[in-house]
């Protein structure tokens, strides 16, 4: 395939269609008469493409007839097109070749393509207005990356045990381990939350595991010291962002009894944040009798958060567990969670409510989290 990397197009000169073969194919595709408002593309002479097409299937059955398939073929991509090109060409020759299919490059790419290549490990940047997808950039972006903090500052009084449940073991791994595998690619520094009361079970977890520099656990009582652990993860992200004098502008929060299904969430939040402003951004799945869930006004703008503890309903809009905020803005709206909220267990997503920019979106991509055993069962039966 032709490529962009770095600025510099790569072809393979054995790729390349003639004028004639262009020629040739489109010929095929006129004397179709398809009945449809078709668009062909020149794909760097590489491919043919006829996009949109309703009845994909019927129509590649009937262009074969017509094809030489002992020189060319036809392939499907994305949802809805139609591809020509030579029999021994393959979209990932280039790639392999290279060895771009790795995490040490990024792909800008539209979301169709981002959607049918799940299983690749290289990063992704979704972009909404492209010329050519297939380009191929190496990270640069580190300086732009943001803070990770992680809430782990809970003594989990629901799961009736004596650790956190940010160290349960699951799939050999513990998920507090788990999550900063999926995160750490992204992050400037990653700041785990802990509490004073589960001290020396974290430190047994940091020693064991010798974590990069930028790597720190953090912890903290409730801030009249009554308690060796916050009361509620309000009070830690309060006394984290009052600690962390150079915490990024923007910041995200994740608690620590998730697991990822796919660490591309990440990614989607960046790319969204370049193109809207937001006080706090929540992506969000539908779901049937959620925990939590937005409560919006006939506009669809957010006015706050709400659990099913407090009121239960049928479907919502449930945070994915993992939120990207503005550093000042959190910074000046904290007190009021912590002089408003019931003083036994502060929410943190109690602030949306002082909010005026709440974003949110749907996401694709689900965290799984657990608040209870039972929950937890549910997850490794799954």
């Amino acid at each position: 395939m032709a490529n962009i990397l770095n600025n510099k197009e790569i072809i393979n000169k054995n790729s390349i269609l003639s004028p004639d073969e262009i020629d040739y194919f489109n010929k095929i595709i006129d004397s179709l008469n398809l009945k449809m408002n078709k668009y062909l593309c020149n794909r760097k002479n590489i491919s043919i493409s006829l996009k949109p097409i309703d009845d994909r299937e019927n129509i590649i059955n009937n262009l074969i007839k017509y094809i030489d398939i002992d020189k060319y073929k036809i392939i499907k991509t994305g949802k809805t097109t139609i591809e020509f090109m030579k029999k021994d060409v393959c979209k990932r020759n280039t790639f392999n070749s290279l060895n771009l299919l790795s995490s040490n490059y990024t792909y800008i790419s539209d979301l169709n393509d981002i959607n049918y290549t799940k299983n690749d490990t290289i990063k992704f940047l979704n972009v909404y207005s492209i010329l050519t997808t297939n380009i191929f950039l190496n990270i640069v972006y580190n300086i732009n990356k943001y803070d990770f903090c992680i809430i782990v500052g809970g003594i989990n009084k629901r799961m009736n045990i004596d650790y956190p449940k940010s160290l349960i073991i699951i799939n050999n791994e513990e998920v507090l381990l788990q999550i900063i595998k999926n995160i750490k690619l992204y992050a400037n520094n990653i700041y785990i939350c802990c509490n004073n009361y589960y001290k020396n079970k974290f430190e047994t977890f940091q020693n064991k595991h010798k974590f990069e520099n930028n790597i720190k656990f953090l912890y903290f009582s409730s801030i009249d010291n009554t308690l060796s652990y916050p009361k509620g993860n309000g009070e830690t992200i309060y006394q984290l962002i009052n600690k962390i004098n150079n915490l990024t502008s923007k910041f995200f929060i994740l608690w620590g009894d998730i697991l990822f299904t796919n660490n591309k969430i990440i990614e989607e939040m960046y790319n969204y944040n370049l193109e809207h402003k937001s006080d706090i951004l929540i992506p969000v799945i539908k779901e049937n009798d959620p925990y939590a869930y937005l409560v919006l006004n006939d506009n669809n703008k957010v006015l706050k958060m709400e659990y099913k503890k407090n009121k239960q309903i049928d479907y919502g809009y449930h945070d994915q567990c993992i939120f990207l905020c503005d550093k000042e803005v959190i910074k000046d709206n904290c007190d009021n969670i912590l002089n408003n909220s019931n003083k036994d267990e502060i929410n943190f997503l109690d602030i949306i409510k002082y909010l005026q920019n709440v974003n949110y979106y749907e996401t694709i991509y689900k965290i799984d989290s657990f608040n209870n055993k039972m929950d937890l069962n549910n997850l490794i039966i799954l």
